[in-house]
């Protein structure tokens, strides 16, 4: 095999390789980091959800019920989780700032945000 032969077969093994890494579908990361240069769309205060993995992202999150609905639920995927956070499928009051998430709810009447955290606790009983 020429050297040119070589490269060539080198260059089209590996257009190959990483042409079907990548489907065309949005890639969903399991990093925490927020993406801080989307804008807050609201504050939530003392609101009570309960804490959980999302099986879809594998982060934190906190799921909350919209009253007087059958089926909407707001996922809020916690940004910056804490050492001593209370423990997963519990009740808790958190607190933070809400951003828009790129991240598709994986359950109709489901909406995904991103949550920066500035407290959480158990929910009282």
């Amino acid at each position: 095999m020429t050297k040119t032969t070589s490269i060539l077969s080198i260059c089209l093994l590996s257009t190959l390789t990483f042409s079907c890494m990548n489907n065309g579908s949005k890639q969903q990361t399991t990093s925490n980091a927020c993406h801080p240069d989307e804008k807050i769309i609201r504050t939530v205060s003392n609101q009570t959800g309960l804490l959980m993995k999302d099986q879809s992202t594998g982060k934190m999150s906190i799921s909350v019920h919209t009253p007087g609905t059958i089926d909407e639920v707001s996922n809020y995927l916690i940004c910056n989780p804490c050492a001593d956070m209370p423990r997963n499928e519990s009740q808790v009051t958190f607190s933070g700032n809400v951003r828009t998430s790129d991240i598709p709810a994986n359950l109709g009447g489901m909406t995904n945000y991103e949550l920066e955290m500035t407290s959480i606790k158990p929910a009282k009983k």
